[in-house]
């Protein structure tokens, strides 16, 4: 945010979920530590109205699969028309998400993550990938860490997966 209160055109991450929960906490934190604009959503209809409100920015927005999944899976429609990427974190101890909600998911080119930390390192690379005059400012707000999931030599399209792949994988 600038002195005036506007919204400035740096990425914007939106944070989606219970607000004392677990998830949210970490992610403002982490948000936070790399002074990054960061907006707490308590449910995807409020996310919305934030996208919206911040039209034109790089945004990315963080939260369960369940939550992205009311109203009829439309969010990720939505926000990939606002050209908004969506990293959705698995709730892995409870029962499996359904194969067409992964689907809708992974066709606007949302990210799956196992839990905070991992969805941490989505968030890094993406900040990582924004334009090139921002660059330095973004390696020097996310901190050097590991990366479990790289892997020399993997391209992101060497991780695509077919219907009957996932549908094999839900099995």
């Amino acid at each position: 945010m600038t002195a005036e209160g506007k919204a400035d055109a740096g990425p914007c991450v939106i944070v989606v979920g219970e607000p004392k929960g677990e998830f949210v906490r970490a992610a403002m934190q982490l948000t936070q530590e790399w002074e990054l604009d960061t907006v707490p959503c308590a449910d995807v209809y409020t996310a919305l109205v934030a996208i919206a409100g911040r039209a034109g920015r790089p945004i990315m927005v963080l939260g369960a699969m369940k939550e992205f999944l009311r109203g009829n899976r439309a969010f990720f429609a939505i926000a990939s028309s606002h050209a908004v990427r969506c990293c959705c974190l698995l709730d892995l101890g409870s029962r499996p998400t359904q194969p067409q909600a992964l689907l809708a998911a992974l066709r606007t080119g949302a990210t799956l993550a196992g839990d905070w930390r991992e969805a941490g390192d989505i968030l890094r690379d993406w900040l990582a990938t924004r334009g090139s005059d921002d660059r330095s400012r973004e390696r020097a707000a996310a901190p050097a860490g590991p990366r479990g999931h790289e892997v020399p030599g993997l391209l992101p399209e060497d991780l695509r997966a077919t219907k009957a792949e996932l549908d094999a994988l839900l099995q």
